[in-house]
């Protein structure tokens, strides 16, 4: 798929406020907690997208159009990742986590669905676990609890 020129800008502003956010609210790196991995994984990314952003003007030569395909393909990635957000407090992280994989392994791959279906909820129980017992951090669980 091609770069978009934008994705760099919408991406760093993502950085920016979860860094942002995570210094303000929650202390940021001054102490182990709940804004520390944020404000480095947010730092991180910024530097990335600048990284990408420079890469992609050096290459923007050539300018391509997007295709049909990808025009629907973006469109269905933003509609799966708004419906994510909006549903996982309500249906819970494993359910909703699983669904989004799923989708999206249907989308490269067609055949061999059980395998799909069985990787994706063995995915999101396997980050759910992480989260909730190493890292100490509770994704929402919906109605579940």
């Amino acid at each position: 798929m091609k770069n978009l020129p934008i994705s760099q800008i919408l991406i760093g502003i993502f950085a920016v406020f979860v860094s942002y956010y995570s210094i303000t609210q929650y202390g940021g790196t001054r102490t182990y907690g709940a804004g520390f991995m944020p404000s480095i994984l947010g730092a991180i990314l910024g530097v990335l997208c600048l990284m990408d952003a420079l890469v992609n003007l050096k290459n923007s030569c050539k300018k391509e159009k997007l295709t049909q395909p990808e025009i629907k393909a973006l469109i269905l990635l933003s509609v799966a990742i708004l419906l994510f957000v909006v549903l996982v407090p309500y249906a819970g992280f494993v359910i909703c986590a699983s669904a989004l994989m799923f989708g999206l392994l249907l989308l490269k791959k067609k055949e061999k669905k059980w395998l799909s279906l069985v990787f994706s909820v063995g995915a999101a129980i396997l980050i759910n676990y992480i989260f909730s017992n190493v890292l100490m951090v509770d994704l929402p669980v919906g109605f579940w609890s």
